[in-house]
Parts: C-alpha cells; structure tokens; sequence
C-alpha cells in the first residue's frame, strides 16, 4: 500500500501533517494524504526516497485504523 506524501498541507481529516519531515529525508514540511491509498506491486517501485520517523509512522497508523474502523 502507498499513500501520497506532499508539501501541499491542507490538514483535512485525511492528512497526517508529518512532525519528522527532516529525518524523513523530506525537504519542505509535508503530510501524508490517506484519502487516495493505492497498491503497487513491488516490482513497480524504484526507489526509495526515505523513512518516515517511529513517531509519525504511529500517527499514519493510528489515522488510517480510525478511517477503516
């Protein structure tokens, strides 16, 4: 599964704003958008382009069990 990560905040309730964007590997702040998950075969992702933070991760975990409950 992947959501869409940007730096476009809007703050619905469908967004995470992203505490750690810095140790993320992120360059502007930015919020994972959970109202558009997708999912990808593996094959299909190129690369990686970071890690969100323990403490994000919880959040976006907790968000998305909240939307599906």
């Amino acid at each position: 599964m992947v959501a869409r990560i940007t730096s476009k905040l809007a703050n619905t309730m469908y967004d995470v704003i992203l505490q750690n964007w810095k140790a993320a590997g992120l360059l502007l702040p930015s919020c994972v958008r959970l109202h558009k998950i997708a999912t990808l075969e593996t094959k299909l992702i190129e690369r990686k382009l970071g890690t969100l933070a323990p403490a994000d991760l919880k959040i976006v975990k907790e968000k998305l069990e909240s939307l599906f409950a």
